[in-house]
C-alpha cells in the first residue's frame, strides 16, 4: 500500500481519540486486508451513535451538539477531514453504529485504502 503517511497518521489518530471518548470497556483497532483493499478498523463498546445521526457524521462542521442546539464540544471537523483524505488517496472511510443493547451497542469506523502495486 502506497499512501501519505501523514495523512494515514491523521486519519487513525482522529478515529481512535473519537472511540476512547465513548468507549465503555473494550476498544479494538483490527488490521486486514482482502486482494484489493488494506482496512483499519477502530471498535468501540460504548453506547452507539443514534440512527439520525449516521447520515451528518461527515458533514464539515456537524456535531451532536449542534444537533441539539447545545453547547458544542468540538468543531466537528475530525471526521470530515478524515474521509477527505482518505479519498484523496483513493479509499473511504465509512461508520456503522447501534445503540441497541441487544445488539450489543458500539460504533466501528473502518478506514478502507486500495492496495497498489510498488511503482516502477
Amino acid at each position: 500500500m502506497y499512501t501519505d503517511p501523514a495523512a494515514l497518521d491523521h486519519i487513525i489518530t482522529n478515529l481512535v481519540d473519537n472511540a476512547a471518548k465513548h468507549v465503555n470497556d473494550h476498544l479494538e483497532i483490527r488490521l486486514t486486508r482482502n486482494p484489493t483493499h488494506f482496512f483499519v478498523r477502530v471498535w468501540d463498546d460504548g453506547d452507539g451513535i443514534p440512527a439520525s445521526y449516521l447520515p451528518h457524521l461527515f458533514d464539515r462542521g456537524w456535531t451532536p451538539e449542534a444537533a441539539g442546539r447545545q453547547e458544542r464540544l468540538s468543531s466537528g471537523l475530525g471526521l470530515h477531514i478524515a474521509r477527505t483524505l482518505a479519498r484523496r488517496c483513493g479509499g473511504d472511510v465509512t461508520l456503522e453504529s447501534t445503540t441497541a443493547p441487544e445488539e450489543g451497542h458500539h460504533t466501528e469506523a473502518t478506514i478502507m485504502l486500495p492496495l497498489q502495486d510498488r511503482p516502477g
